[in-house]
């Protein structure tokens, strides 16, 4: 009877030690869990976003995300809206070459032209960018967009550069100026006239058969050599339905004609 209650005591004994022990250590482990999910200060500090480190890309000044992004229009723009002086953009040639394009400015009654990265008038102010209807100026590392105010000053100037860089299939049957038909070399004769080599299009030099070693003399009555004759040519090339050109080949004077579709005539 005594070693039964002894066994029995030894069992009981052995029983609550082992529930002691298994108590202890889940709180162990609770512990463990909380702490392995507290952070302390010092963590903290090294996930907080830095904005004085993150970097602007200058290259897209039409993101809406850049905070140094200010846009201006000139109509409104007055001498506190951020820059020293009043600045009117008064005319601008775009192109997709940076070194053909350029802007003109005026700055409290100063006109003058300027190209990208120049100082504008010694106001601190740089011109940034150009687009096709506004500019992009630097003042204190802030992007201003300045826009037109009035009609492009510069607009014959911006056409003819926009003339210049058209490809052969942007030409097509309609030439807008003498260049989409032929290239313009100085005459190696003493009767004036312009050596003619084939233009932009090259199908346009064609189609009016012109001849290797033909020297232009007038096209539609104006005459190659005039500054002013030739000026007025170009334009009304534009709206031309016919080209009538005389041409000194081989000794003698001939005439050659293009025919011009319509832009509307769908080829």
């Amino acid at each position: 009877m005594n070693k039964l209650l002894l066994v029995v005591t030894i069992a009981v004994v052995g029983v609550t030690i082992f529930t002691l022990q298994s108590m202890n250590d889940n709180e162990i482990n609770e512990v463990t869990a909380v702490s392995s999910n507290t952070v302390s200060p010092s963590k903290l500090d090294t996930n907080v976003i830095d904005d004085s480190n993150s970097s602007v890309d200058s290259n897209r000044p039409n993101s809406k995300d850049d905070k140094s992004l200010i846009s201006i229009k000139t109509q409104n723009n007055k001498t506190g809206g951020g820059l020293p002086v009043q600045l009117e953009l008064l005319g601008l040639v775009y192109s997709k070459l940076s070194v053909e394009s350029y802007v003109q400015i005026a700055v409290d009654g100063n006109i003058a032209e300027f190209n990208i990265d120049e100082e504008i008038h010694n106001t601190s102010i740089y011109l940034n960018r150009i687009n096709k209807n506004s500019i992009f100026v630097d003042y204190q590392s802030v992007n201003y967009e300045i826009k037109l105010s009035q009609m492009n000053s510069l607009e014959e100037q911006r056409i003819l550069v926009e003339f210049n860089q058209m490809t052969a299939k942007e030409i097509g049957s309609r030439p807008r100026q003498i260049e989409h038909i032929v290239g313009l070399l100085p005459s190696p004769f003493n009767d004036g006239g312009k050596l003619i080599t084939p233009g932009q299009n090259p199908d346009l030099y064609n189609s009016a058969r012109f001849k290797e070693g033909d020297v232009l003399l007038e096209v539609n009555g104006f005459n190659i050599d005039d500054e002013a004759s030739f000026g007025e040519l170009q334009t009304h090339i534009r709206t031309a339905q016919t080209l009538k050109f005389v041409v000194y080949r081989g000794g003698r004077r001939i005439t050659l004609y293009l025919d011009i579709p319509s832009e509307t005539l769908k080829m």
